[in-house]
Parts: structure tokens; C-alpha cells; sequence
């Protein structure tokens, strides 16, 4: 009898503590959140290559300060965090790679197309950023998989399509202005999005669309100027830690970071 009866109480006790958990601000499934964050790592990151960081360190680091602002400024509000599993492989089979990113990514959204009150977050870095810029681009000219006025904020670092001319794009230093897939179609000035590159990053700051257009006395100029730029910023992926936001004494991930929180808070109660 005593063990029966302890046993309807730990059942008890465990029911109580997986409903307080599921309806905390960490949300574990779909379900309809207040806030839906999802990111997506960059080649070699994520759940497939073994890396702990579930979006990349670079996205990782922009949505920790989200989460801290949600715990410290809105406990009350719910939200899910999901970092796209996905090859995310630098190879031949990047488009492949990149593919299915987008279509996983894609079909995880779809979840919260009639979610009445949830607002989502994606984030992307490098060729997590080409996802990111696609979704968004769909977004924009379909509205789905999400209608645009769900989406919270969309941030791309380090985008294989960068245009510096759309709108919410920062190029960091002096560049060629456009990723080494070409520059994509603008983002409406209505889509809220940050998407930032840095001087001499050949993933977004290519030579190669240039070289293409360029005639032929003109490349080794292109080349030169590509050159000293890699020599001047050779790392792709650290130095979206540590390089300050232009204007501010904020990192790139503090900016970034910063900007969604203020976008979080302006948006829930």
C-alpha cells in the first residue's frame, strides 16, 4: 500500500514538473511559442559534424544575449530554440548541402504558419546565411512558408549572397559588395533583417562575380585587391566575435544580439 501510494505521488510530483517545464520559457516541440527562434550553422558546424554549438558558435553568441534578455526582462513568455540539422557540407555537393538545409528549414517554419501570436527569429552564418537569405527571399515574394509579419528578425553573417545594396545589409570595411554566389534580390524595406559582412571574407565579399565581368587588363587589378584584403582579414569565421559594429563599441554578435532583444521586448508584454 505505502509503495502504491508513493508511487501516485512521484507519478504525480513528474506530471506537475513536465507541465511547468513545457510551458517555461524553454519550449522542447513546435507547439505555438511566443517566440520561435531557429538557426542555422554554417559549413562544417552543427549536429552532423559534431559540433556542440547547435547553430555555430558565430549565431550561437547573437542568440545567447536574445535568451538572456527573454530570462532576465520576459520570464513570462515562451520560446523554442532549433538549430536546423542539415550536412552543411564545403564540398561539390554544397548546393545539395544547401538544399536540403533550406527544405528542412522550410518545413520546421510551416509549424508555425497558423501559430496566431508567435513571432520567429532565424539567424544563419556563412552557408547557414545562404539558407537564411533564401527563406527569407521566399518569404518576401510568397509569404510562406511564415507570413512576413511573423517574422521578428532575420539575421545573416557572413552570406554567400550578400548585397550590400539591400536594404539592412552592413558591409564592414571597404569590399567588393557581394557574395561569392552573386548578390540576391534586395529585401523589401518593410522585412526587418540584419545581414552583415566584413572586408575580405571570400564567402561574402567575393572577387569571383567581379573577375567574371571584369576584361581581361582589368583582373589582375580584381585579383591584387583580393588578395591584400585576405592578407588583411584572414580568418572567415572569428572574426565575426571579437570585430566591433560600426559606430558602437558593441561586437558584431553584441550588435546583432542587441538589435533582436530590442525587437523581443518591443513586441511582447
Amino acid at each position: 500500500m505505502a509503495r502504491t501510494l508513493i508511487s501516485a505521488v512521484l507519478t504525480a510530483v513528474i506530471l506537475l514538473v513536465s507541465t511547468v517545464w513545457l510551458s517555461s520559457s524553454a519550449m522542447a516541440g513546435p507547439g505555438c511559442p511566443d517566440v520561435s527562434i531557429v538557426t542555422v550553422p554554417g559549413s562544417h558546424q552543427g549536429a552532423a559534424n559534431g559540433d556542440s554549438y547547435g547553430g555555430g558558435v558565430e549565431v550561437d553568441s547573437v542568440i545567447g544575449r536574445v535568451r538572456k534578455t527573454i530570462t532576465s526582462k520576459r520570464p513570462n513568455i515562451s520560446y523554442s530554440i532549433h538549430p536546423t540539422d542539415y550536412p552543411a557540407k564545403l564540398d561539390i555537393h554544397y548546393f545539395e548541402s544547401k538544399n536540403e538545409g533550406y527544405n528542412t528549414t522550410y518545413e520546421w517554419l510551416q509549424n508555425f504558419r497558423d501559430c496566431k501570436n508567435t513571432k520567429v527569429i532565424i539567424a544563419g552564418f556563412s552557408q547557414g546565411a545562404h539558407i537564411v537569405g533564401d527563406l527569407l527571399n521566399t518569404i518576401a515574394r510568397t509569404n510562406s512558408p511564415i507570413p512576413q509579419d511573423k517574422l521578428l528578425g532575420g539575421v545573416l553573417i557572413a552570406d554567400p549572397g550578400f548585397n550590400a545594396g539591400s536594404p539592412g545589409a552592413t558591409r564592414i570595411g571597404f569590399g567588393f559588395g557581394e557574395g561569392v554566389a552573386g548578390a540576391r534580390p534586395p529585401f523589401p524595406s518593410s522585412m526587418p533583417v540584419k545581414s552583415v559582412c566584413l572586408r575580405g571574407d571570400l564567402v561574402c565579399d567575393s572577387y569571383i562575380q567581379r573577375l567574371a565581368l571584369a576584361p581581361p587588363p582589368a583582373r589582375a587589378t580584381v585579383i591584387g585587391l583580393q588578395v591584400f584584403a585576405e592578407l588583411r582579414n584572414k580568418d572567415h569565421e572569428s572574426r565575426y566575435l571579437y570585430t566591433d559594429w560600426p559606430g558602437t563599441k558593441s561586437t558584431i554578435s553584441e550588435y546583432l544580439g542587441g538589435w533582436l532583444s530590442e525587437r523581443v521586448l518591443a513586441t511582447t508584454k
